[in-house]
């Protein structure tokens, strides 16, 4: 009996606890934990959608932002982790990019490194360039280490062509080597058309030769146009429709090309 007690007085003492701590909370504070408890318990399937729980915590902004911040670094579940990654990304609280360069390197799941730099892109911030280009060298999952060439490229400094092309030299991956290939294009610096020219050429790989046909029309320079005409009598399809895609976009004016 006097174990029963002791149980019940702790129970009772725990509801009291929890009570006054949801009497504390703001209105807004209280939606958040409802909306978090709901996107975390329908978010840990690999195909489930960014629900509407999550863009209900989006919409709330600043009182979402600590138990958004508490599932990036601490929830056991990695599609969690990456959906509270977007969430606080669209958010855009103080530190965020703090936040996501945390979890780029200290993640232990690939999904979840591949999402924060996903993110990092998303911001547009030239900050996160020195992580960026840390992961790129470094991560041993391919996966992450492309989203960190996406984002290079969509960070929009044509500056970092000349470090894309080095790191190109040195990938070895091929989808890697892709995106990379994508983001001189995005970046649009004349100095790389060379690189673009021989990839185009004489790469390996039919998706990397395929996407420097796309990065060179994005570019422009009639320089390209020799090898983009001879690409475009290519029997392979895939070569050959890129390459007459960047002749169109080449003999467009500079403000209609996509």
């Amino acid at each position: 009996m006097p174990g029963t007690k002791r149980r019940n007085a702790l129970m009772v003492f725990g509801a009291c606890v929890v009570a006054t701590a949801l009497i504390a909370m703001s209105f807004g504070e209280l939606k958040a934990l409802l909306a978090y408890g709901r996107a975390t318990t329908i978010g840990m399937e690999r195909n489930t959608i960014f629900s509407r729980s999550w863009e209900d915590l989006v919409l709330m902004g600043r009182p979402a932002v600590p138990l958004l911040s508490y599932g990036l670094r601490k929830h056991p579940n990695e599609w969690v982790r990456a959906r509270a990654a977007i969430a606080l990304r669209r958010i855009n609280p103080v530190g965020i990019r703090t936040l996501l360069e945390e979890r780029l390197f200290g993640d232990e799941n690939y999904i979840v490194r591949y999402e924060a730099a996903e993110q990092l892109g998303s911001l547009g911030d030239s900050a996160a360039v020195p992580a960026l280009l840390r992961c790129l060298t470094t991560d041993p999952n391919y996966y992450p280490r492309c989203a960190c060439a996406t984002s290079l490229g969509e960070l929009g400094n044509p500056t970092l062509s000349d470090t894309i092309v080095e790191a190109l030299e040195k990938e070895q991956d091929s989808t890697v080597r892709q995106n990379l290939v994508g983001a001189l294009g995005k970046l649009r610096n004349p100095s790389a058309v060379p690189v673009l020219i021989d990839l185009l050429g004489n790469d390996k790989s039919l998706l990397v030769r395929h996407t420097a046909a796309y990065s060179l029309g994005a570019i422009g320079g009639t320089n390209a146009i020799p090898a983009l005409l001879k690409a475009s009598e290519e029997k392979e399809a895939l070569i050959r429709d890129a390459a007459t895609w960047a002749l169109g976009q080449i003999r467009k004016p500079v403000s209609l090309r996509q």
